[in-house]
């Protein structure tokens, strides 16, 4: 049983409330720190060579199936805040991170500064309209990591 009393719910299908998803995100914007930023959303807040060791290993296994070029944009849905944004290392067409998460946005904001770089707040089930509204024009590379669970 989990600290606040409830019991996880497994082997059933249950919907996800989206306010409870939201303010789970705001809560954990909340204990955001540098020295181990990634534990926002890999959750190991007590261990920093855990997530260390997990994000590199992640990249590591990941990052060669981007291909990415001079050319690449990049569309990441769910950026949180901005851990891929972190892991590109060459110099990119355009990035665009968007996730629901008003605080995870802000956090990526400050934390990614470059020209080509973006963050934005939205649903994902708004995408298309969010992103034709800002006229971000088109991409080739999508990240989908760490959402479709919700």
């Amino acid at each position: 049983m989990r600290k606040d009393n409830k019991m996880r719910i497994t082997e059933k299908v249950t919907d996800i409330e989206y306010e409870e998803t939201r303010q789970f995100f705001k809560n954990r914007a909340e204990k955001f720190h540098e020295d181990n930023p990634y534990s926002v959303t890999m959750y190991q807040d007590n261990n920093k060579k855990l997530v260390r060791a997990r994000n590199e290993r992640e990249v590591e296994k990941l990052y060669p199936f981007l291909k990415l070029t001079s050319n690449s944009c990049v569309l990441d849905i769910a950026c949180g805040i901005g851990r891929w944004a972190d892991a590109i290392k060459i110099d990119i067409k355009k990035y665009s991170g968007f996730d629901f998460s008003r605080e995870l946005v802000e956090i990526a904001n400050k934390r990614n500064i470059r020209n080509n770089f973006s963050f934005c707040e939205g649903d994902v089930k708004e995408v298309e309209n969010i992103l034709l509204s800002k006229k971000e024009g088109k991409y080739n590379t999508i990240l989908v990591i760490g959402i479709l669970m919700y």
